[in-house]
C-alpha cells in the first residue's frame, strides 16, 4: 500500500485534510476530486498510475452545509496492483465507526476558520486515530485476496475473547467490556482470511451459539488462567461443545490467557481442562496475553494451516471415484466413492464437479464425452463423466448421472485420457444399476482397482509423460501471453496460466471450468467464443484483435492466435491473448509522428488560422470552423480584416501583433472577443505566431473557447464577493450594535450584490413588539413599496410559507408559471410589474419568524445554489439577531417591572403600616376615654367611644378588603370584553345609595344617545364605585352633589370614552386630587385613607389600557378603550 489519505469538503470545495506518509508525488491531489464524481459509500476509481479504494460519508455537524461535514478516506495503490476490495471496504469501514465515536468530531476540520471555531484537541484526536489506523493496516494483505474459512470463538465471559480478536486485528480501540451479541470479525492469517464468530460467555445466551456451531472450518477456546474459580464451569463448556455433531473432526485451539496477570503452567492447566481426552481432532494449546500480544500471532498461525487443510480438502490417495445423481429433494446426492478415505468431504467434491459438469454436458449431444480439468485448489485433476438415464423421479424425465475420477496433480492429463473408453463402458453398466448399491460400491471398486494397476503397469510411461506434461506446463505458465486451453466441443476453459489470471483480473481457480463464452469483449453482441471458432475456421490466417473488459471494467486490446492441437489425446484449442496495449501506443506514437503536422492542424481542439504576408486567410481547421461555425469556404481567400470577427475593442491591438510578428515572435497570449457567424459573442484565448511552411512565411492564429473560464471567472468572482459581503453582514451583528442600521445596511448590500429592484424583511407580528415591523432597501430609480409591504399578512400566501417550510428559499423565474394556489403572489408580482423574485424564510428553532424577500434579483438568474444558499445563511442571522433582540428586550422589561414591583411592594407596604398604626392609635384612644368614662360615669363619653371603634373596625376591614384586591391584581386573570358603561354605571351608582352613608347624596349622570360600549372587564365596577365612594366619604359636609359626564373621545387614531367626575361643591380640594394620582401625601392623616382607593383605581385602569388624571383642578378624568 503507498498511501491512506482523509478528505474534506470545505469551502465549496474538496481537499486533503490528511495524509499518511507525507508526500507530494504528482496525482495525490486529484484523490479529493473524486467526491464530486461518486455519491457516498465504497467505490474503486483509477488514476494517474493510481488504484483508489475509497469510502465516501459524513459526520453530523453544526458548520457543514445541511448540518453535516462530507468526508472521505482513500487507500491508495499501485495501478498495476490487485486490490482486495472486501477486505479494503470492511477497514475503511472500521475507520469511520471509530470516527464518528468522537464527539463533536466536526469541530476537528475548522482549524483554519475564520468563520468557525476549532477545536484543537479534536483534531490531534482525529490525527491520532489516522495515523494509528495506517501503521496498523495489514498493507500486504490489502492488495489480493484470501480463501475464508469460518472461526467460532468461545469461552466463558470476561475470558478475553474480543481481546484476542482486537490484538490479532490490532484493532484501533480497547473494549473490555462483555460481548453481548455474536460479534463477526475478520483475521488474516498467512494465505487464508478467517472470519471469527465471537460468542458471549454468559450462560444465559448459550442459545446463541447453537445456530453458529454448523458450517464452521475452526473452534478457538479461550480460559482465563486468573479465574481459577471458573475452571470447571470452562472445563464443562469446553467438552460440551467438542461433543455435537456440528464441530466433529474441526481443528481446536486452546489459548490460555492473561498470563501477564497469573503465572501459568501449561501442563496443569491441561490436566484442569482434560485435554488429553480430546483425541478426535487436531489440538494445540498456548500461553497468551491480548493485552501484550504473547503468543497470538504464532497460535493463529497453527490454525490457519490446519483449517486451510481441512476447509479446503486434498485427495488422500493417488486415486479417487465418486458416483453420484440428482435428488429432486436433497439435489446432488453422493451414490457412492471409493475409497472411503480419499476424501473427507466427498458431498462437497461432487457438488463442485457436478456443477461444471452442467455447464459441460448441458445437452443430449454431449453424452458419453468426458473432460479433464485441473482443480488448483485441491491440488487435482478431474476426469468427469456426465450422462442421463429416463425416469419420471425428476422434471423433464431425465435424471442426471456423473461420475468423477479425481487423480493427483502428477498424473498427467494424456494418461487419464486413455481410461475414457474403460469408463464409458462401465458408466453403461453403472447407468442400469445405480440404484443398486452394492452393485454401485462393486463397480466403483472395480473401477479403482483397473485404473490403479495400469496406473502401476504404465509407472515408467507416466514419470515420462509427467516430465513432458511438467516441462509443457513450465513453458505454458512461464509464458508472456495469456494462454487458455478450451474444450472444443463445450466452450469450458481446460487450463490456464498465470498471465491469463493477470489480463481477466480474476483468480486461476475462478477462470479454469467456466465458459469461454463468460470472456466479455467489447464489441456489441459479439461472443468471445464464436470468434475464436471463426477464426479457426477461416481460411484467413489474419489474427484477431478485441478489446477485452476485465473486471476494473477496463477494456485492454489484445490479439488472440487460436488453433487447435491435442493434449494427452484430446483435441482442444489454445488461445494465445496478447496484450498489445503498449504496441498500440508504440504505432498511435509512429502514426503520431508521421502526421504530425496534419494531425495537430486537423485534429486539434484549437481552432487554427493560418493567414500569408497579403492578410487573406489560406487555410483554418475544423476546430476553428467549429469555434465561428463558419464554413471553411467562408473564409479562404478573404482578407481578415474585412471579416468582422475581431471585436473592435481588440482589433487594433490584434494587428499591431501581426504586424510585429517577424520581430517579436514570443508575445503572451491575448484575452479577445470575438464574433461567430450568428453575431454572437464568445470569449477566445489567442495566440499568434510566425510559422515556415516549405518556402512560405504565415502568420498563425491559434484559437480556443475560453467562455466557460470567464463565466467561472466571473462566478469564483461573483462567489468571493458574497463572501465578503457575508463577511461584512455577519461581522454587523456582533457585540453592540445598532439593530435598525445593520439591518437596513445588510438589505443594502445583498440587493446590490444580485442586482435587485428592492430588498425587504418583513417581521410578523409576534416579533414586532421588538423591532420594526419592515425593513425596506429600494434601488435610486424604484419606488418604495412600504406600505403596501406593512399590510403583509403571512395567512394570504399559504403557498409561500408551505414551500419556505420545506425548501431553503424560493427563486420565482416567471411568476405567469406559478401554481394556481399561488394566486396572491401572482396577482401582487402582477400589480408591481415584477418579473422574478427570490425569497426566503427566516426561521428560529423550526418556527418562521418573517421574510427575507428580493424584487427582480437579475444576477441571481447566474447564480448557482450554493451562492443562493449563502443568502439563506444571512437569512439566519437576521433570525438569530431579532432573538436576541427579543432576549435583550424582555430581559429589560423584566428587570424594570422587577423594580417596579419592588418600588410598589414597599409602598404597599409602608401605606399599609400607617394606617393600620393610625387606626390602633385611634383605639388606644378610645379605650383610654373608656377608662376615664367608667371613673366619672359619663354615658355621653361611653357612647362616643363605641363609636369610635365602630368607626375604626370599618376602616380597618376596609382597608383589608383594598389591600387584598391590590394584591390580587398582581395574578388577576382579566377577561376583556364588550361592556354598556351606561348600565356599569348606573348600577354603581345604586350600590353606593345602598351603602347606608349617612349623608344627602346626588348623582347626576349626562351622556349622549346610543348605546355606549367599552373594552372592560367585572373588575371596572371596582374603579366607578371607589371615585364615587372616596368622594362622599372624605367629604365632611352633609349634602353632596357630584356630576358624571360621559361623551366620545379619540387620542393617537384610538376611539375611547371619556368620563368626568365633577365635584360642584369641591368635596375634595384640588391640590388633594393631584397627591391622590401622585402617590403623595402618605404621611397626610386626612388623605392617606383614600390613596389605597386611588391606587386600586390606577392599577385597574393599566390593565384595561385605560388612564385617569385631573383636568381643570376640579374633576376626575377616566378614559376608556371604545368597543
Amino acid at each position: 500500500m503507498k498511501y491512506l489519505i482523509l478528505s474534506h469538503y470545505y469551502s465549496l470545495r474538496p481537499k486533503i485534510f490528511l495524509k499518511a506518509p507525507e508526500s507530494n508525488k504528482d496525482g495525490l491531489f486529484q484523490v479529493p476530486t473524486l467526491m464530486e464524481l461518486y455519491e457516498r459509500g465504497f467505490f474503486i476509481h483509477m488514476f494517474a498510475g493510481f488504484k483508489t479504494a475509497n469510502l465516501k460519508f459524513s459526520v453530523p455537524s453544526k458548520y457543514g452545509r445541511g448540518k453535516n461535514e462530507r468526508l472521505m478516506i482513500s487507500i491508495v495503490i499501485e495501478s498495476e496492483d490487485k486490490i482486495n476490495t472486501s477486505l479494503s471496504e470492511q477497514l475503511l469501514e472500521t475507520f469511520v465507526s471509530e470516527l464518528k465515536k468522537v464527539d463533536n468530531v466536526y469541530k476537528a476540520f475548522y482549524l483554519d476558520s475564520k468563520m468557525y471555531q476549532g477545536d484543537q484537541d479534536k483534531f490531534n484526536q482525529v490525527k491520532e486515530l489516522f495515523n494509528t489506523f495506517f501503521e496498523t493496516l495489514p498493507k500486504q494483505d490489502i492488495i489480493f485476496e484470501r480463501k475464508e474459512a469460518k472461526v467460532l470463538i468461545f469461552g466463558l465471559s470476561l475470558a478475553g475473547k474480543t481481546s484476542i480478536i482486537r490484538c490479532r486485528r490490532k484493532s484501533l480501540t480497547k473494549n473490555v467490556l462483555p460481548t453481548l451479541n455474536v460479534d463477526i470479525s475478520r483475521i488474516l492469517v498467512n494465505n487464508i482470511s478467517l472470519i471469527t464468530y465471537d460468542v458471549p460467555g454468559q450462560p444465559k445466551f448459550k442459545d446463541l451459539w447453537r445456530m453458529y456451531l454448523k458450517e464452521q472450518n475452526g473452534l478457538i477456546f479461550v480460559v482465563d488462567v486468573s479465574d481459577k474459580v471458573k475452571f470447571p464451569d470452562a472445563k464443562h463448556l469446553l467438552h460440551l461443545i467438542l461433543s455435537r455433531s456440528e464441530t466433529k473432526n474441526l481443528p481446536l485451539l486452546i489459548l490460555f490467557n492473561k498470563i501477564d496477570l497469573e503465572k501459568a503452567n501449561m501442563q496443569e492447566l491441561k490436566e484442569k481442562m482434560e485435554v488429553s481426552n480430546i483425541n478426535d481432532r487436531p489440538v494445540k494449546c498456548f500461553l497468551t496475553s491480548a493485552t501484550k500480544n504473547t503468543n497470538v500471532d504464532k497460535a493463529f498461525n497453527w490454525l490457519a494451516l490446519k483449517v486451510s487443510e481441512q476447509a479446503f480438502p486434498t485427495p488422500k490417495s493417488d486415486l479417487g471415484v465418486l458416483f453420484s445423481t440428482w435428488d429432486e429433494n436433497l439435489g446432488v446426492k453422493v451414490v457412492g466413492n471409493y475409497p472411503k478415505e480419499a476424501f473427507d468431504d466427498p458431498e462437497l467434491i461432487a457438488i463442485r464437479c457436478f456443477s461444471v459438469s452442467q455447464f459441460i454436458f448441458g445437452g443430449e449431444k454431449f453424452k458419453k464425452v468426458s473432460v479433464v480439468l485441473p482443480l488448483p485448489h485441491l491440488k487435482a485433476k478431474a476426469s468427469i463423466f456426465f450422462d442421463f438415464v429416463e425416469s419420471e423421479e425428476v422434471r423433464g424425465g431425465n435424471l442426471p448421472l456423473s461420475i468423477v475420477l479425481y487423480f493427483k496433480e502428477k498424473i498427467p492429463r494424456a494418461v487419464i485420457e486413455q481410461f475414457n473408453d474403460y469408463i464409458l463402458d462401465q458408466f453403461e453398466i453403472l447407468k442400469k444399476q445405480f440404484r443398486n448399491k452394492e452393485q454401485v460400491k462393486q463397480i466403483l471398486q472395480e473401477i479403482h482397482s483397473t485404473v490403479s494397476t495400469k496406473l502401476e503397469e504404465i509407472k515408467s510411461t507416466v514419470e515420462a509423460l509427467r516430465i513432458a506434461e511438467i516441462r509443457y506446463q513450465s513453458l505454458f505458465k512461464a509464458a508472456r501471453d495469456a494462454i487458455l486451453i478450451i474444450d472444443q466441443k463445450s466452450g469450458i476453459i481446460l487450463d490456464a496460466n498465470n498471465q491469463a489470471e493477470k489480463l481477466l483480473q480474476r483468480p486461476i481457480e475462478n477462470i479454469i471450468g467456466t465458459p469461454s463464452s463468460r470472456i466479455k469483449i467489447s464489441k456489441k453482441d459479439a461472443n468471445f467464443l464464436d470468434l475464436v471458432l471463426n477464426q479457426l475456421s477461416s481460411e484467413n490466417s489474419r489474427l484477431l484483435v478485441v478489446n477485452i473488459e476485465n473486471p476494473l471494467e477496463r477494456d485492454i486490446p489484445v490479439e488472440i492466435n487460436a488453433s487447435e492441437i491435442q493434449v494427452g489425446g484430446q483435441n482442444v484449442i489454445q488461445c494465445i491473448l496478447r496484450d498489445i496495449t503498449k504496441r498500440e501506443k508504440a504505432e498511435k506514437k509512429l502514426k503520431d509522428s508521421e502526421n504530425k503536422f496534419r494531425h495537430l492542424f486537423e485534429n486539434s481542439p484549437f481552432g487554427i488560422l493560418l493567414i500569408n504576408q497579403k492578410g487573406k486567410i489560406v487555410n483554418c481547421n475544423p476546430a476553428f470552423e467549429k469555434l465561428l461555425d463558419y464554413h471553411k469556404d467562408e473564409l479562404l481567400g478573404k482578407k481578415f480584416m474585412n471579416l468582422s470577427i475581431v471585436h473592435q475593442n481588440y482589433l487594433v491591438i490584434l494587428m499591431k501583433r501581426l504586424r510585429d510578428l517577424p520581430e517579436i515572435n514570443d508575445n503572451p497570449p491575448l484575452d479577445v472577443r470575438l464574433y461567430k457567424k450568428d453575431n454572437s459573442l464568445i470569449w477566445s484565448k489567442v495566440h499568434t505566431s510566425h510559422v515556415k511552411i516549405g518556402d512560405d512565411y504565415f502568420f498563425q492564429i491559434l484559437a480556443y473557447d475560453i467562455t466557460d473560464q470567464k463565466e467561472a471567472e466571473r462566478e469564483i468572482k461573483n462567489k468571493m464577493k458574497s463572501e465578503r459581503i457575508m463577511s461584512i453582514i455577519s461581522s454587523r451583528f456582533v457585540g453592540k450594535f445598532d439593530f435598525d442600521t445593520a439591518i437596513l445596511n445588510s438589505l443594502r448590500d445583498m440587493g446590490r450584490l444580485i442586482d435587485a429592484q428592492r430588498s425587504f424583511l418583513i417581521f410578523f407580528a409576534q416579533y414586532r413588539n421588538y423591532s420594526k415591523s419592515l425593513y425596506e432597501w429600494c434601488r435610486e430609480d424604484v419606488c418604495s413599496r412600504e406600505e403596501d409591504l406593512k399590510q403583509f399578512d403571512p395567512k394570504n400566501f399559504p403557498w409561500l410559507l408551505k414551500n419556505l417550510e420545506k425548501d431553503d428559499f424560493i427563486f420565482v423565474e416567471n411568476f405567469e408559471k406559478l401554481p394556481e394556489e399561488a394566486i396572491n403572489i401572482k396577482f401582487l408580482m402582477k400589480e408591481e410589474d415584477i418579473e422574478t423574485a427570490l425569497f426566503y424564510a427566516l426561521k428560529l428553532q423550526d418556527k418562521t419568524i418573517g421574510i427575507l424577500g428580493f424584487d427582480d434579483p437579475k444576477k441571481a438568474d447566474n447564480w448557482d445554489e450554493e451562492n443562493l444558499v449563502l443568502f439563506g445563511i444571512i437569512a439566519e442571522i437576521f433570525g438569530n439577531s431579532i432573538e436576541r433582540r427579543r432576549t435583550e428586550i424582555e430581559l429589560r422589561e423584566s428587570k424594570d417591572r422587577y423594580h417596579n414591583e419592588i418600588d410598589r411592594i414597599h409602598f404597599y407596604n409602608e401605606l399599609f403600616n400607617q394606617d393600620i398604626n393610625y387606626i390602633f392609635e385611634n383605639l388606644f384612644k378610645a379605650i383610654n376615654g373608656l377608662q376615664l368614662s367608667r371613673e366619672i360615669k359619663d354615658d355621653q363619653q361611653f357612647k362616643h367611644f363605641i363609636k369610635t371603634l365602630e368607626k375604626e373596625f370599618i376602616e380597618g376591614s376596609e382597608l383589608v378588603r383594598i389591600s387584598k384586591k391590590l394584591a390580587d391584581l398582581e395574578h388577576a386573570n382579566i377577561m376583556i370584553h364588550e361592556m354598556d358603561i351606561i348600565n356599569l354605571v348606573e348600577e354603581s351608582i345604586k350600590k353606593v345609595e345602598n351603602l347606608g352613608i349617612n349623608k344627602e347624596i346626588e348623582i347626576e349622570i349626562e351622556y349622549p344617545d346610543g348605546k355606549l360600549l367599552v373594552y372592560g372587564d367585572e373588575i371596572l365596577r371596582l374603579v366607578i364605585e371607589n371615585i364615587l365612594i372616596s368622594s362622599i366619604k372624605y367629604n365632611e359636609k352633609k349634602e353632596i352633589n357630584i356630576k358624571i359626564i360621559i361623551f366620545q373621545n379619540q387620542r393617537e387614531k384610538q376611539n375611547y370614552l371619556k368620563i368626568e367626575f365633577i365635584d360642584h361643591q369641591e368635596l375634595l380640594s384640588d391640590h388633594k386630587k393631584e397627591d391622590f394620582l401622585d402617590k403623595k401625601g402618605k404621611n397626610d392623616k386626612e388623605i392617606r385613607g383614600a390613596l389605597l382607593r386611588f391606587l386600586l383605581i390606577e392599577r385597574i385602569l393599566d390593565l384595561l389600557n385605560g388612564d385617569i388624571w385631573v383636568e381643570g383642578g376640579a374633576k376626575f378624568v377616566i378614559l376608556l378603550p371604545e368597543a
